[in-house]
């Protein structure tokens, strides 16, 4: 049993039909080390009552259950609003110095809650640190290296800081929540830094039967993600020296200091998109970005 202080950590989770998976979901969240150092929040959108019976079975471990309904016409729109509100708990409620978002159809490794409160105090007073990625399809070198990339959020499993969260144009956010994914609108802003991304994945992605991923269990992206994947404990984690080519995607890319400006340009552009809603200069912003992600994609 947890105690009924606050903790400075959070992890969020958002669930709507699928029980088996959230009950493996959980079960790895909950058998983690330094899982006693987080609260534990799960947003449960109703309309599944083995998904309320997985909940309730976790109520000893769980610190906070937010019971909702469908809040927006469209699945991506609910699937925005209940990370968003989440989000929202975690930081604004439980001033938490960062949150851990996962997916419900999502299984972590062991060491993911202590590896991130290791990499958050490594870093937490960079002001280019965004957050944490526990996603990789890298299957070279080992589970306790990390890279630091220019890229967005893991929707699947990733952090965020509190110094993120208040950067963030929330305002301008909430009010596109039923016409942008979330991690999109949060993407310009996390390239201005860096996420810190393991060599090898702390995630095992089952998402083939959700709204925005893949529908073959065969896809590449789940092979790879679980050729990946490591399961298995380390005493401490070191910044990988041989800086392998990232290849999540094309524009994910070895963070280097001396780029930021220009990728504080293009989150100006896209913050004038999501203002006006104007998809045009979003996907402008995003080119740019891409393109000159893609350019410098490879260490020197």
């Amino acid at each position: 049993m947890k105690s009924e202080e606050f903790r400075k950590y959070s992890i969020v989770v958002s669930c709507f039909s699928r029980a088996e998976l959230l009950d493996t979901c959980l079960n790895s969240i909950t058998l983690c080390a330094d899982f006693e150092d987080y609260n534990l929040i799960v947003l449960h959108q109703t309309g599944y009552d083995a998904v309320a019976r997985v909940i309730e079975s976790y109520s000893d471990r769980i610190d906070a259950t937010i019971v909702v309904n469908s809040q927006i016409s469209t699945p991506i729109g609910n699937i925005n609003w209940n990370r968003f509100a989440t989000y929202k708990i975690a930081f604004d409620l439980y001033d938490s110095e960062f949150v851990l978002g996962i997916e419900e159809d999502i299984e972590i490794a062991s060491d993911s809650l202590s590896f991130l409160k290791i990499v958050h105090k490594r870093y937490g007073n960079d002001r280019s640190f965004r957050g944490v990625n526990l996603g990789s399809i890298a299957i070279n070198g080992n589970s306790s290296e990390y890279n630091l990339l220019r890229y967005g959020l893991h929707g699947q499993a990733g952090t965020i800081t509190r110094d993120t969260w208040q950067a963030l144009p929330l305002n301008v956010i909430e009010k596109n929540l039923f016409d942008f994914p979330l991690d999109s609108m949060f993407e310009a802003y996390l390239k201005t830094g860096f996420m810190v991304t393991p060599l090898r994945s702390k995630y095992l992605d089952r998402g083939w039967g959700g709204t925005h991923a893949p529908k073959d269990s065969l896809d590449k992206h789940y092979l790879n993600v679980q050729e990946s994947f490591i399961n298995e404990e380390n005493d401490d984690y070191t910044l990988t020296k041989s800086a392998p080519n990232p290849s999540w995607r094309y524009d994910c890319a070895i963070y280097r200091k001396s780029h930021n400006p220009f990728y504080w340009v293009v989150y100006q552009i896209s913050l004038v998109g999501l203002r006006t809603k104007v998809e045009f200069i979003l996907k402008v912003s995003s080119k740019l970005s891409n393109l000159f992600q893609k350019k410098f994609q490879s260490p020197t």
